[in-house]
Order: C-alpha cells, then sequence, then structure tokens
C-alpha cells in the first residue's frame, strides 16, 4: 500500500510540474523541453526506489554523477513546492486589491520562473553536499534508576543508518570504526540500516565492521533497509563476525564475574512482515528481563519508544535521519510521534533518536542536520 501512495503523490508533483511550471513558460522549446525531461526522468527515479528500493548509488555508478541526480531530484520536489506555493498566492491576490502584483507571479513569467529554478538547485546543492561531511559526536549523560555503583560511567556509543552501498568506501568505514573505538566503550549499538545491497557486494567493506571493539560486545536490530535486502544473508552474515542482533528478544548482561549488569532488548522493524517475519513486540522481547535491572531497549523507529516505556530505562534507535532539515522534520516527526532528533524523555524513559551517522542514498540531504555518533554515558540515579 505504501507503494500505490508514493507512486500516486509521484504522479501528483510530476502532474504539476509539467501543467503549471513547464507549460506556461515563455522560453524557447529545447529549454522547456530540458525542464520537461528532468521532471519525467525523475518520475522514475522515485518509481524505482517506490517499488523496487533502487538507487543509482547500488549500480556502481561514479559519485559525482550520483551527486547530480540526487541534487537534481531534490530540485525538483522544492520546485514543485514553490509552485503550489505560487498557485496559492496568486489566487488569494485575485480576492484582493493587490492584483497588480499578481503579473509577477503568473506562471509565464521568465524571471519568476528563473528565480525559481535558481533556489531550488541551489538549495539543493547545498543539503545533497553536506551529506559528504563526517558525523559529529554527541554526548549525553543520563540518570538511571537501578543502575548499580559499579557500573556508574557505563558508556554505550551508537551508531545507525550506515546505509552501505556501492559507493561508500572503505575509509568512511574505516573511519567511523576507529571514532568508535577511540572512546572506548563499554557497549556499542547499531540501531538498524547497516547496508544497501546484497552481502556477496558489500562484504569487503562491512568486514571492517568486525573491527570494532567493546568491553561487552555489539549489539543491534534490524532497520527497514535489511527487509529490503536479504534480511537472513545480511543476519547470519553479521551474527557470525560478532554482531549479536536483538529480534523481538532479550539478553542479560554480565560482567567478567558474571554480575548482573542490564537487560537488552530489542525488536525487528515492521517491513520484516512482507517477507514473512513476525511483528515487532516489544512486549515478547523483554519478557524474560530482570525487573531489578536497567533495561535499554533497541527499536530502529522511535516510536516504538512508547511500547517500552513501561519497562525500559533508556531506548536507542534511529531511523529518522533528524528529518533531513528545519521544518521539513516535522513531517518527518509525525511519522514518528513527534520523535525526530536528540534526547526526549517519556515517562521515565529516555529516547535518544539518532540522526544518522553515515549516507542514505535513498534520501542524502542535511541542512543544519549534521550525521552523529552518540556517545552515552550512565550513572546510577
Amino acid at each position: 500500500m505504501s507503494e500505490v501512495i508514493n507512486e500516486s503523490i509521484n504522479l501528483f508533483i510530476t502532474f504539476v510540474l509539467l501543467r503549471y511550471f513547464v507549460k506556461p513558460l515563455r522560453f524557447g522549446k529545447i529549454f522547456k523541453l530540458i525542464i520537461a525531461v528532468i521532471v519525467v526522468l525523475n518520475f522514475f527515479n522515485m518509481t524505482m526506489y517506490s517499488f523496487f528500493k533502487y538507487t543509482v548509488a547500488q549500480s556502481g555508478a561514479p559519485l559525482a554523477l550520483y551527486l547530480f541526480l540526487e541534487i537534481t531530484f531534490f530540485s525538483t520536489l522544492f520546485l514543485f513546492m514553490l509552485v503550489v506555493c505560487r498557485i496559492i498566492l496568486v489566487f488569494c491576490l485575485k480576492k484582493t486589491s493587490l492584483t497588480r502584483i499578481v503579473q509577477y507571479c503568473e506562471a509565464s513569467k521568465a524571471s519568476t520562473a528563473l528565480i525559481m529554478m535558481f533556489f531550488s538547485v541551489g538549495i539543493s546543492a547545498y543539503g545533497v553536499l553536506n551529506t559528504l561531511n563526517p558525523a559529529i559526536d554527541v554526548f549525553y549523560t543520563l540518570k538511571i534508576d537501578k543502575l548499580q555503583q559499579e557500573d556508574a560511567g557505563f558508556k554505550i556509543v551508537e551508531i545507525s543508518d550506515l546505509h552501505i552501498d556501492k559507493l561508500t568506501s572503505c575509509d568512511d568505514i574505516q573511519n567511523i570504526v576507529d571514532r568508535v573505538n577511540a572512546h572506548k566503550p563499554d557497549m556499542i549499538i547499531i540501531a538498524g540500516d547497516i547496508a544497501d545491497g546484497m552481502v556477496s557486494d558489500l562484504k569487503d567493506k562491512t568486514d571492517l565492521l568486525f573491527s570494532l571493539k567493546s568491553r561487552y560486545g555489539i549489539y543491534a536490530v534490524s532497520g527497514n533497509h535489511e527487509m529490503y535486502f536479504d534480511y537472513h544473508g545480511w543476519l547470519t552474515y553479521l551474527e557470525k563476525g560478532g554482531i549479536h542482533f536483538l529480534e523481538n528478544k532479550s539478553y542479560l548482561l554480565k560482567d567478567d564475574n558474571g554480575r548482573e549488569i542490564m537487560n537488552l532488548c530489542g525488536i525487528s522493524d515492521k517491513k520484516g512482515k512482507k517477507i514473512g517475519l513476525p511483528k515487532p513486540n516489544p512486549q515478547l522481547a523483554c519478557r524474560d528481563i530482570k525487573i531489578n535491572l536497567p533495561t535499554v531497549f533497541l527499536s530502529h523507529r522511535p516510536a516504538y519508544a512508547y511500547d517500552a516505556k513501561e519497562f525500559a530505562s533508556l531506548t536507542l534507535s534511529g531511523h529518522t535521519h533528524g528529518g533531513l532539515m528545519p521544518l521539513l522534520d516535522i513531517l518527518v516527526g509525525i511519522q514518528n510521534k513527534g520523535k525526530v532528533h536528540g534526547l526526549y524523555q517519556i515517562d521515565n524513559e529516555y529516547l535518544i533518536v539518532s540522526r544518522g551517522t553515515m549516507i542514505n542514498s535513498a534520501s542524502a540531504f542535511r541542512i543544519l542536520n549534521p550525521a552523529t555518533i552518540e556517545i552515552v554515558t550512565l550513572i546510577p540515579d
């Protein structure tokens, strides 16, 4: 159903741009044809992702070509929004005494069209190129109920939404690994969407993740992108490399002497139902936890923190990519119960939503929204 909705939106965007932007333009036929072709190509680009989760990055195309296509894609979206705003503005102005201003907003006005195009391309290029910047470290210190004094200063490092694909370089991944290891974490969390592609195509890069080091291990949950690309193959491969997945189950963390430290629980992503997996079930995941210990809950999607608030001390998630940019993050928040990036508190539960650690080739866009690595230090309450 989501694919059909996405395609309907795609058709609507394409129709509006061709009918209300390209057609009325007072430019030469060749220039209008070029713009029309770009709009139509973006229609096919969006269609390929809606139904097949395919992006140019997965083909191994050169980085420059990928960035150009991403800038074109986002330019089309911003241009669509400007066209809709112009239509509404003209309609409103015609109902007032300000009718003389209408001529500057009409669809056939070449200067207005050029301003709209320059703005759309400019902000899109800025946002897309920002995704090439390395992740920043974000630090949190949280007071956790039931945490024992012996575990004061327990350090968790979270990475999320790596989206490793054919465009990702080994240097990019090694840089993340080295930075995480430099924090000397007690535990590492990967909150889903590790790779976009098949294990056989990306193994030489994802093997680098097995160099991550922490005192008590590396734990992960699946994201929606694991469901698009050989879920079972990825989990089998990553588990063999020492990354332990908590898919609707829990794990009791103990120190070297067998002393119990905390509960870990995690759920699979809801997209799993399309490949026959059980739906995410926080209650099942945390059925066997010890209530005298703090519980860390892992969920790719932040909204599930509400299902865990009765038993979780801390929920770690990702998925939202920080909402991409201001204002747009409001729309992303609607789909995630208002939880988009950073630290939240739901009753007695803390929730940290990662902005994502690397580039998602399906939505490579960031403005005032850097990629992040979360370093969380726990202290007893």
